[in-house]
Order: structure tokens, then C-alpha cells, then sequence
């Protein structure tokens, strides 16, 4: 269902604008942290690139820009290299590819970016930052500098510091609720921080020395042809992420902001953020899933908001004794942070390869299969890159009861057509994820112009049995199902099993699709978090 996100700038929505910078502040401030870079210049940067972003989208996206977490490497390298201002100069550059790639896509479309930046391209890049980064997450979790070459607090110590923190970040993002499992960072480094001062690992000097209030410490940058050109190649996976983004924050309010503002104006306001920000000493800036998490949470969806905590973080930068005490918290602590967050990158690398099937025919993955088919009494579903019939035959030798197609049976509907007339209905599932009563391709990066019914009738008359039709703007969310839609597509095509997935949150969701004709559900975020149990699953199903 669209939301309105209509601009509106209101006195009452301070307080949820700072509750906003609340949940980006553990992030945000993170990565001047372990860069070395001033936290107060990072607020302000944050701040004012919000609101670059805001009049680069005509305040149409309620989003929040902060640190970016893919230039952490890149940045500990530079400024080891040739140093701050130099590294500086680099990222106003790659905020500057921003820009330009802003202009392509409003010159040939967001297509020409898929295909000059293929994920089998994007994905290794983002392994590789995540790779290059652990080592310096263990050496600070074992209290040593970040590049070992110090000890700084005692190993014993620092692996009770850092695991405390490492182990409050994962319990908060799995087991936390509401506002609490947005700042599983923040709630980590406060854990932390806590048992090093408990251990005597603590040092409040600067802070007390710190004025309470100033201007940051802006640093100006310097242009060096090394810096730039190990900084640019950087700038591809973060771009490609930015897509992932605003597809995100689209979901949450129902609102296609791929074609209204556009790709085009929002990679301006990030490019744009970014050379301000590396102008004046701050990180680049890039658009945070964290809040997009509280927008969906807290149904904010008026932009202003996103204006309010803009204003807060620009007022938080002048009160230098806040930055003073971030810099005060312990190396072990964010060595345990960083373990977690460098881990996570790769897992973001692996995930835009696995999203785009480019790597799920390999031999192993075949393999894996073939294992699960053979080795245990399920029956197995595969799918995810499967784009020939040789790879369709692959999959059913390796033990795959059925093969499910997606992305092909939109963009080469005679081919899924000659493959269910040579494999039968039975053996193939179409894959329809919908954004807006669209088939949406690729990801969910593209949206295609056949609409939900039209996919589905052209392929009913040729036998198709069964569709798994997956709502993109409630999956992963659960707000529950789009149960009436599903219910239409049933009623039109009785002859095939029409599978719900997305925003399942409990049992009356499923009761509701179960009452509305549909004979199969997929349950996955909710059963995880045990908001279902199996045992109210067996119930359901009479054979269990």
C-alpha cells in the first residue's frame, strides 16, 4: 500500500528527527572512529549531506546520509599512505564519479550502470574490502593496534572487552525489539565501554579537557594522482549498494522513488554529500539501512523528519566534549565491532552475487545440492540463475524435485515456455516477485512493465501449476500479508497453486490467506524470531 510521503516540515516532528539520528548515531560516528577522522566534522557532514540529498530529490525520499562503511579501509590505507588531506582529495573525486555516473543513468538509463557494473563485478569488490579490513578488527579485539605493530591493553583483558561487545551487537540484532534491535552498534559499544571501565581500562583526560562547545575541526583536502586513483575503484561497490538502497526505502512506503525522483537524482545527492563532506574532513556519506528500518517501524514517512535529524547532528558537531569522549572509547571495544561489521561486509558481497544467480550453477553449489536431495528425505526446491536448459537439467540430476524461474520467464518468456512444455508444470515453479503489481527482474532492481496477471496468464494455458508470488514491499517486513491480492490472483487463476510470501508475521496472517482460498504460504523472518512456532506450523499441515 502507498504511503504518503508528502514533504512537511513540522515543529512536532523534532523529537522524531533526533530519535532518527539516534538510531544512524552508532554507525555514523563508527567510522571516523576507527578512521581517525574527527566525529564532530563526521555530524556535520552527516547532517548537511541530508540535506544536499533532500534538495537534490525535491525532499521526495525520507532518507538519512551518513559515514559509509565501504571507504573504512580505503581511508586507514590512505591516510597511513599519504595521509589525510591527500585521502581527502580522493573521495571528493569518487563523490565526483557519483555525479557523473548521476548523468549516465539520466542520459541512458539505469540499465547502462547493470551492465558497465555487473554484480559478478560488484561482489568481489565488496568481499575484498571486507577481507582486506578483518585483520585490523582482530589485531584491535586483541588490544593491539590496528595493524599489530603495538599492544595497547592487555590480550586477556581486551578478549573479554571486545567479545562482551561483539556478543551484545549479535544478541541485540537477533533477539531486540522495536527501537532497541536498530542500534544493536550503539548498544554494543555502550556494553563495552561499561566492562572497560569496570576493568580499569579507561581514560577520561581529553574529555574533561575538551571545551564543551566549537566549531569541528574542518581539515581541507590536497590532490594527489596516487590517492585519487586508489580511492576511485572503491567508489563501484557503495554506487551499486545505493540501488539496493532507495529499492528498500521504497518498499517501506510503496512508493517507486527508481522513478520518482529517479536513481539519477538521488546518486546526485549522494555524490554531491560526499564531495562536500571529503571537502571538509568528513567521511563519504551514503544512504543508512538503519533508518529506513525505524521509517518502516515507527511509519514516519513524511521527509521532514529526515530535516529534523539533519538539524540535530549539525547541532551535536559543535559540542566538542561528545566528540572527546568518542574518542575516548577503548581499542578493544571497537575491535569487537569491527569483527562483526567487517564479517557483514563480505556477507553484503556474497548476497549480491547469490541475488544475481551468478555463481549458483558453479559445480559446488551442484554439489550441495545433491547432498540435501540425497542424504536427507526432503523434498528439494533450487533456485536462482537459472537461465539455460542445460542448467535446468543440472539442477534435476543433482536431485531438485522442482526448479523455480523468475527473472527469465520475463525477459525470455518463449524460452520458459518451451521449458515447461519439456519439463511439465510439475517440475517447474514461475518466481514472481511484484513491486506496485509489477513483475520486478534482476534483484528487484529492475521493474518490468507486465503486470502480475499478465505473467501468470501467459503461461497458465502452457501448464503451469504453481507460482511463488513474493510482495517485494512487505518481504522481510512483517507487516503483514497483501492477502487480498493474493486472493485476486487465486480467483483468476484457479488452476494454479498461487504460493503467498512476504510480511507473514504471525498465524492470523496465515489464517487470512487460508481464508482467502490459498493453499500454500512461505514463512521465513517470522519463524526465525519465533513470532510462529513449528509446532503452530505442523498444525497447519495435515500430513506433518
Amino acid at each position: 500500500m502507498e504511503s504518503d510521503t508528502t514533504y512537511s516540515f513540522r515543529l512536532k516532528d523534532s523529537l522524531l528527527g533526533a530519535q532518527m539520528l539516534f538510531v544512524a548515531f552508532g554507525a555514523l560516528v563508527l567510522v571516523p572512529i576507527l578512521t581517525g577522522m574527527s566525529t564532530n566534522v563526521a555530524l556535520f557532514t552527516a547532517g548537511v549531506g541530508t540535506l544536499i540529498f533532500q534538495i537534490c530529490t525535491r525532499g521526495k525520499v525520507p532518507v538519512f546520509l551518513a559515514s559509509s562503511f565501504a571507504f573504512i579501509a580505503p581511508i586507514i590505507y590512505g591516510v597511513q599512505t599519504w595521509g589525510l588531506p591527500a585521502t581527502l582529495g580522493g573521495m571528493v573525486v569518487a563523490g565526483a564519479v557519483y555525479v557523473v555516473l548521476s548523468f549516465i543513468i539520466r542520459w541512458r538509463g539505469t540499465e547502462i550502470i547493470m551492465r558497465l557494473l555487473p554484480p559478478i563485478v560488484t561482489g568481489p569488490v565488496i568481499i575484498v574490502i571486507g577481507l582486506v579490513l578483518a585483520p585490523v578488527g582482530v589485531n584491535m579485539a586483541l588490544g593491539k593496534a590496528g595493524d599489530g605493530s603495538a599492544v595497547l591493553v592487555p590480550e586477556n583483558t581486551a578478549l573479554i572487552i571486545s567479545m562482551a561487545a561483539l556478543a551484545t551487537t549479535v544478541l541485540v540484532s537477533l533477539l531486540g525489539r522495536g527501537m532497541i534491535r536498530l542500534i544493536p552498534i550503539m548498544s554494543g559499544i555502550a556494553v563495552g565501554y561499561l566492562c572497560a571501565i569496570g576493568l580499569g581500562i579507561h581514560d577520561f583526560s581529553k574529555v574533561a579537557a575538551a571545551p564543551w562547545f566549537g566549531v569541528p575541526d574542518f581539515v581541507f583536502p590536497e590532490f594527489r594522482w596516487e590517492a585519487i586513483l586508489f580511492i576511485i575503484p572503491i567508489t563501484l561497490a557503495p554506487a551499486i549498494e545505493h540501488f539496493g538502497d532507495i529499492i528498500a526505502i521504497s518498499s517501506v512506503t510503496g512508493k517507486d522513488f527508481l522513478k520518482d525522483p529517479g536513481i539519477k537524482s538521488t546518486m546526485l545527492g549522494d555524490g554531491i554529500a560526499t564531495m562536500l563532506a571529503s571537502f571538509i574532513g568528513g567521511p563519504p556519506n551514503t544512504t543508512y539501512s538503519e533508518v529506513t528500518g525505524a521509517v518502516a517501524l515507527t511509519r514516519a514517512f513524511n521527509p521532514g523528519v529526515m530535516t529534523w535529524a539533519a538539524i540535530w547532528a549539525i547541532v551535536l558537531s559543535c559540542v566538542n566534549k561528545l566528540g572527546a569522549f568518542l574518542s575516548s572509547i577503548p581499542v578493544p571495544v571497537m575491535g569487537g565491532i569491527m569483527i562483526l561489521l567487517f564479517g557483514a561486509i563480505m556477507v553484503v558481497g556474497l548476497n549480491t552475487l547469490v541475488r544475481a544467480g551468478e555463481d549458483l550453477m558453479e559445480p559446488r553449489n551442484l554439489a550441495v545440492l545433491e547432498r540435501v536431495a540425497t542424504k536427507t528425505t526432503l523434498e528439494v526446491q533450487y533456485g536462482g540463475g537459472i537461465k539455460s536448459r542445460g542448467a535446468l537439467r543440472s539442477v534435476f540430476s543433482a536431485g531438485a524435485s522442482r526448479a523455480i524461474c523468475g527473472s527469465i520467464a520475463v525477459r525470455e518468456p518463449e524460452s520458459f515456455a518451451e521449458w515447461l512444455a519439456e519439463f511439465g508444470g510439475g517440475k517447474l515453479i514461475l518466481g514472481a516477485d511484484i513491486r506496485d503489481g509489477a513483475a520486478a527482474v534482476q534483484g528487484w532492481t529492475e521493474r518490468s512493465e507486465m503486470t502480475a496477471q499478465e505473467l501468470i496468464a501467459r503461461f497458465a494455458p502452457q501448464g503451469l501449476a504453481q507460482v511463488i508470488c513474493t510482495d517485494i514491499a512487505r518481504d522481510g517486513m512483517l507487516c503483514g500479508t497483501s492477502a487480498e491480492f493474493y486472493a485476486g490472483l487465486q480467483g483468476q487463476f484457479p488452476g494454479v497453486e498461487i504460493t503467498a510470501s512476504g510480511g507473514i508475521a504471525s498465524m492470523a496472517d496465515i489464517e487470512a490467506l487460508d481464508g482467502a482460498g490459498l493453499r500454500s504460504v512461505i514463512v521465513g523472518k517470522a519463524l526465525y524470531e519465533g513470532r510462529i512456532t513449528l509446532e503452530e506450523l505442523k498444525r497447519c499441515l495435515p500430513n506433518a
